[in-house]
């Protein structure tokens, strides 16, 4: 009986655990809310800067080239420059059980897909043709229709 309790408390602890941190690629371990507010910064950083479709800087950023820089700058994360890459890499995560740091993907048109990156209580982070650098809300109605799926870059 102790036995079972011992594993059971320890199954316990590690779901705790789970749930408070996260570990990149290269084994560092983060709060998940500091995650959240690393991200939140970078997208500080680039707000104003409008979308360019193949656009990689200050003078115009697509999509997936604002996931692939951010994700470098913050963490030094290396992902695939394209959408169609990047949603290759990672896990497949429920919409349900999205984290700070995933990558979410929205099917835009039947030939365009969007991505950015989930912050938390809905909101994500990405590029939009629209507004340039900015935070949107899952729940907007254009999103919510488009949404596909969603990948965990962290562990």
């Amino acid at each position: 009986m102790k036995r079972i309790r011992a594993i059971l408390v320890g199954f316990a602890v590690s779901i705790v655990l789970g749930l408070l941190f996260a570990t990149d690629c290269l084994g560092k371990s983060y709060y998940r809310w500091e995650i959240e507010q690393i991200f939140r910064a970078e997208t500080i950083r680039w707000r104003g800067t409008p979308y360019r479709l193949g656009g990689t800087g200050r003078s115009g950023i697509d999509c997936s080239a604002f996931v692939m820089i951010a994700f470098r700058n913050t963490f030094g994360i290396r992902l695939p420059r394209c959408t169609w890459e990047q949603v290759c890499v990672g896990t497949h995560i429920n919409k349900a059980r999205l984290r700070a740091g995933d990558l979410v993907f929205f099917k835009t048109s039947r030939y365009s897909n969007h991505v950015g990156i989930y912050l938390k209580g809905g909101e994500f982070a990405h590029a939009s043709a629209s507004r340039g650098v900015t935070i949107s809300s899952l729940y907007n109605g254009y999103w919510q229709s488009r949404y596909w799926t969603a990948r965990r870059i962290f562990r």
